[in-house]
C-alpha cells in the first residue's frame, strides 16, 4: 500500500468545483465548472484596477521561427494574454511583439485586434509588402476601412456585431492551401465543423464581424448560420476568409476578437454557449486554435511542440466527491487502464474531515474499490468540506 497524502482543502458548504485539464495534441482546454448550489463570491467588494494591463515584456524572447503575436492594442485590451497563452498552450511556439519591424521578421504573423481602426499608409504598405514575400499574416475582426488592408484581405465590405449568428460553419474546402488547414474537421460531426456563438443565457450571439468579398482568389474556410433560420443568408456571411497572394503568400482574416471568445468560454460562461449543461468537453473552443496550429505548421521553417506532458496523448485530472461515491467502480476501471497504457493519473478523492452516516456507508462499502485504486499510487486523500461539520462555528 502506498501512503496517502492527505491535504486540507476547506470549500464552502453545498459546492463543489472540479478542474478539468484535458490537452491532446491538438486539443488544449483548462476550464473551471461550477456545479449545485451558491458559489462563494471571494470577488465581492473588491475592484479591479482597470488602468493596469498585463505587461506584453515577459513574451517577446524567441526565435526567427515563431509565430509572431503582433498586439498594438495590448494597453486597451488585455484579453491578449489569454490569447497568446492558449497559442502556446496548444503547441506554438509564440512571441508577443508591439513592434511591425520585429513582426515581419517571422513567417507567421498573427495581428490580434490591429486593423479595427485607422490603419496608416506606411502600415499598409508594410503588410501588404510582407504577404507579396510569401509570408502569411492572421488577424481578427478586420474592420479598418483603409482601402489597401481590404484589398490585401479580399474583402468587399463587412457588418459588425450581428446578434443573430448561432454558429460557425468550417467549410470542407478542395483547393491549396485551404485544403490542408481544414482537412482535420470532420464535417459529418457537428460538434467539431461548428463553432459555437450563440449564448443561451443572454439570447444572442458573441459579438461577431460577417465578410464579404467579390474577389475569386478569396476563399471561404468558415461561414455564419443564423439562429433560428440557419438556412437563411447575410450579405456579409464568411467568417474567416483567406485570399492567396504571390508567391504563395495568404493574408486571413477572423470575423471575432478570439481572445475575448476563448476568455469567456472558459470564465464561469455567463453566456451559455456550450453546447451540452456542464463537465463536458466543447471542441468548438479549440477549433480557433487547430486551425491557427495548422496555418503555421505549414509555413516555412516551422517548430510545433506538444502540449501535453512527456508527449503522453492525454492528461486526465479526476475528481471525486463523496457524494459520487458510486463512481469508485467506475475510477477502478479509468486506473487499471491507465496503468495499462503506461499512463499516469491522480484520483482526487475528496471527502470529509468529520464522520457522519454518509461517511459510515461509504467505508465500508467502497472500501475494496478505494483499496485498488490507492496501490496503484493514482490516488490523493483531499478534504471536500470541513463546512459540513457541526463544529464549524468554533473554526
Amino acid at each position: 500500500m502506498h501512503p496517502l497524502l492527505i491535504l486540507a482543502l476547506a470549500i464552502m458548504a453545498h459546492t463543489a468545483m472540479v478542474v478539468a485539464l484535458i490537452a491532446t495534441p491538438d486539443i488544449a482546454v483548462n476550464s473551471t465548472l461550477m456545479f449545485a448550489g451558491p458559489a462563494p463570491q471571494p470577488w465581492a467588494g473588491l475592484k479591479s484596477n482597470i488602468t493596469t494591463n498585463p505587461s506584453t515584456t515577459s513574451y517577446t524572447s524567441g526565435g526567427a521561427s515563431r509565430l509572431a503575436f503582433y498586439v498594438p492594442t495590448w494597453s486597451t485590451n488585455p484579453a491578449w494574454l489569454t490569447f497568446y497563452k492558449s497559442l502556446v498552450m496548444i503547441g506554438i511556439p509564440t512571441l508577443v511583439t508591439t513592434n511591425i519591424t520585429e513582426a515581419v521578421k517571422h513567417p507567421v504573423v498573427l495581428a490580434y485586434e490591429a486593423f479595427t481602426g485607422t490603419v496608416s499608409a506606411a502600415d499598409a504598405t508594410s503588410w501588404n509588402n510582407y504577404v507579396r514575400g510569401g509570408k502569411t499574416l492572421i488577424t481578427t475582426t478586420m474592420t479598418t476601412t483603409n482601402a489597401q488592408m481590404r484589398a490585401l484581405f479580399g474583402i468587399t465590405s463587412s457588418t459588425t456585431n450581428s446578434a443573430v449568428r448561432e454558429v460557425i460553419m468550417l467549410q470542407n474546402v478542395t483547393s491549396s492551401p485551404g485544403s490542408l488547414y481544414m482537412s482535420q474537421f470532420d464535417q459529418t460531426d457537428t460538434r467539431d465543423s461548428q463553432i459555437p456563438l450563440w449564448g443561451t443565457l443572454v439570447n444572442q450571439s458573441f459579438p461577431t464581424v460577417g465578410y464579404s468579398s467579390t474577389n475569386t482568389s478569396v476563399v471561404a474556410l468558415g461561414k455564419y448560420a443564423l439562429h433560428a433560420t440557419p438556412t437563411a443568408t447575410e450579405a456579409t456571411f464568411l467568417s474567416i476568409t483567406l485570399n492567396k497572394g504571390s508567391n504563395n503568400g495568404q493574408a486571413i482574416a477572423f470575423g471575432l476578437d478570439i481572445g475575448k471568445y476563448i476568455g469567456l468560454s472558459q470564465g464561469n460562461n455567463t453566456w451559455g454557449i456550450p453546447r451540452d449543461y456542464a463537465a463536458s468537453y466543447e471542441p468548438g473552443y479549440d477549433s480557433f486554435l487547430r486551425l491557427i496550429k495548422s496555418i503555421y505548421a505549414n509555413s516555412k521553417g516551422y517548430i510545433t511542440v506538444w502540449p501535453v506532458p512527456s508527449n503522453m496523448g492525454v492528461h486526465y485530472v479526476w475528481s471525486y466527491d463523496i457524494d459520487a461515491s458510486d463512481s469508485w467502480a467506475g475510477a477502478v476501471t479509468v486506473t487499471q487502464s491507465l496503468a495499462k497504457m503506461g499512463g499516469v493519473g491522480t484520483i482526487n478523492w475528496q471527502t470529509k474531515l468529520t464522520k457522519d452516516a454518509y461517511d459510515i456507508n461509504f467505508f465500508t462499502e467502497y472500501y475494496g474499490n478505494i483499496s485498488i485504486v490507492e496501490a496503484y499510487g493514482f490516488m490523493e486523500l483531499a478534504s471536500h468540506s470541513v463546512s459540513h461539520s457541526i463544529n464549524l462555528d468554533k473554526f
